[in-house]
């Protein structure tokens, strides 16, 4: 009976967090084939070039986040994605000791217009960041940003950080 409510109540969250962040394995994931056209496509990919004429964009970003990061990066963590929460957790804000783990190298996470000192661009660009490991990665792998999800940031970044 357990099981069967766990399986349910999975089934009814985003895939990213079922899927990453110590996700109990015997529960299988729910099946989304039946989503269809619901699933929106993915803003860019590898296969891309350039910045893939995605304009650098908040709103963006914040798609970038809900993708691949709020499945970790959510309710009670220090640096929370989630819409609405996620630009106050990140612009001007400097990283500290959290949950046991020492980041303070990083330094400022959004830094607006300066991408080279902005943390969370590190994070998400850099196979070895100057703590840690890349973003965004699973129990399992590291599965970086595609080039043109990342250079997104940066732009967004390297244009003020603008929430609009």
């Amino acid at each position: 009976m357990k099981r069967a409510v766990a399986g349910f109540i999975l089934g009814l969250l985003p895939l990213p967090f079922a899927a990453s962040c110590g996700a109990d394995s015997d529960l299988a994931l729910p099946d989304l084939s039946i989503a269809g056209d619901l699933a929106q496509p993915p803003l860019c990919s590898d296969e891309d070039v350039g910045d893939a004429g995605i304009p650098a964009t908040w709103s963006h970003v914040q798609r970038i986040f809900d993708d691949h990061c709020v499945g970790c990066h959510c309710c009670n963590d220090p640096v929370d994605l989630t819409s609405g929460k996620s630009y106050a957790a990140l612009v001007g804000r400097s990283v500290a000791r959290e949950n046991g783990t020492d980041e303070t190298c990083g330094g400022v996470l959004v830094t607006p217009g300066d991408p080279g000192h902005s943390y969370l661009f590190e994070k998400i660009s850099s196979s070895q960041p100057c703590a840690g490991q890349q973003m965004p990665f699973s129990e399992f792998q590291i599965t970086p940003l595609p080039a043109c999800q990342q250079d997104l940031v940066r732009r967004w970044i390297l244009d003020g950080a603008l929430m609009q």
